[in-house]
């Protein structure tokens, strides 16, 4: 049996009492049972009944006698199968125009809640969670996620906007849940373990939701990591920037396009796979930057004339929770290219703005993408070009 908390637009979403009620499925098997993993699912009940239970109403399907699901998907990838359900209870089912039309409308009306309303009142932060000792439920961000070689599972790093926390999970159970980077999470029945506050387990009956993104509650809390004071938190939470196009705040060239990001670990250690003397793609977050070789910031010339020697200091998730940086450097030719978006002139003026960039690029969130051409165990930025506004 599950308990699914459900709604639709009869429903007053200004009433607490009414915001919601409970559709209780009962099944012979496990696989009676839809493994609902993201809010905002589309579920269709045939042959359901509606009772009152202690004063409240609330819906049953009974897949062991005549009742059936079918469990769609907030957002459909392929286009084609929009209309496919991801699960069904029975053998087959049916679905006519008229059922699209409806399925059309439920997700209308469910990205429209997910925007609007606070889903969870009750949740718990990491930091409260310590006081309790008992199960709680909370909103996190799923941080970074790895396989672990000792237990064969999965390792992830969760955060609120008060603490950073890890849970282990093995590969069978770490299947049934939707872990991925990036996400924001909803986890019901959780605990810390007996030795450790920084690392969460799970209960049997523990269950985990992933939020969409364009959630009101998934927002609020990506929003608050980023004003945290807790250092721990901020410093990690950058390791989401990575995967928003938003934040990337440069333009690869004609060399570039095309290709993949390939972390700077591999790239600079696998020769085999990553020759020298070849065009690649990374994605970066600048951590430092300075001139190659002089102590101040001179124009230098080039082949094409003056330009500007430098290096950049950075890390991308190959080595991010290492203190190794790697350093991608720039000649005279290619550095106006790639700051000509931004900067015009020359001599004082022209180094005064690249100074500005330096400060724009270490305070603010932001991720490079960029091309390099790879020389030993050089990198050096070739025909890629900032693009933002001084």
């Amino acid at each position: 049996m599950c308990n699914i908390k459900i709604t639709d637009p009869s429903l007053k979403a200004g009433e607490k009492s009414k915001k919601s009620i409970n559709l209780f499925i009962f099944g012979k098997n496990i696989i009676d049972i839809p493994q609902i993993t993201e809010v905002g699912s589309i579920i269709r009940i045939h042959r359901g009944f509606a009772k009152i239970h202690k004063g409240k109403l609330q819906l049953n399907c009974d897949v062991i006698s005549k009742g059936s699901w079918c469990l769609f998907s907030l957002n459909s990838a392929n286009e084609n199968a929009k209309y496919n359900p991801v699960l069904y209870s029975k053998k087959s089912f049916s679905f006519t125009q008229a059922d699209k039309k409806i399925l059309d409308d439920y997700r209308d009306f469910s990205h429209t809640i997910l925007k609007q309303a606070n889903l969870y009142d009750e949740v718990s932060t990491f930091s409260d969670a310590e006081k309790k000792k008992k199960d709680f439920d909370v909103v996190c961000a799923v941080l970074s996620k790895k396989k672990d070689k000792d237990s064969k599972g999965i390792k992830v790093k969760l955060c609120d906007s008060t603490k950073l926390v890890k849970l282990k999970l093995p590969q069978k159970i770490a299947d049934k849940y939707n872990f991925e980077a990036n996400s924001c999470v909803r986890i019901r029945c959780c605990n810390y373990c007996e030795k450790s506050v920084t690392k969460l387990m799970l209960e049997e009956h523990s269950n985990i939701l992933t939020i969409p993104e364009q959630a009101k509650v998934a927002q609020d809390l990506m929003k608050k990591i980023k004003e945290s004071k807790n250092k721990d938190v901020t410093i990690n939470s950058k390791i989401h920037l990575f995967y928003l196009d938003e934040y990337v705040i440069t333009k690869v060239g004609e060399e570039g396009k095309g290709k993949k990001p390939c972390s700077l670990k591999n790239l600079l250690e696998d020769n085999k796979t990553y020759p020298t003397g070849k065009i690649y793609i990374v994605k970066v977050s600048p951590v430092n930057i300075t001139p190659s070789k002089e102590k101040e910031w001179k124009s230098t010339k080039g082949k094409k004339g003056e330009g500007y020697n430098f290096e950049i200091e950075c890390k991308d998730l190959s080595n991010w929770e290492d203190d190794k940086t790697y350093s991608l450097s720039i000649n005279p030719d290619d550095s106006k290219g790639f700051i000509n978006a931004s900067i015009k002139g020359e001599g004082k003026e022209c180094i005064k703005k690249l100074k500005l960039i330096k400060k724009l690029l270490l305070k603010t969130n932001c991720i490079m993408e960029v091309a390099v051409i790879k020389s030993g165990k050089t990198l050096a930025i070739k025909g890629s070009k900032l693009e933002v506004d001084l």
